[in-house]
């Protein structure tokens, strides 16, 4: 089988744009965690938003 060789700077490169979707991932999950927080708290009349 044939070893695979990958550049540094590719390799970088890849995690560096992981990182970033995952990054923007967890500010879209964040906001919705925020506005079911806020909609939870709407439903049971609770004004202390977390």
């Amino acid at each position: 089988m044939e070893e695979l060789k990958f550049n540094q700077n590719d390799v970088n490169g890849y995690l560096c744009s992981r990182i970033a979707v995952l990054e923007n991932e967890k500010a879209i999950l964040l906001a919705e965690k925020n506005a079911l927080i806020r909609r939870v708290n709407e439903i049971e009349g609770n004004d202390c938003a977390n």
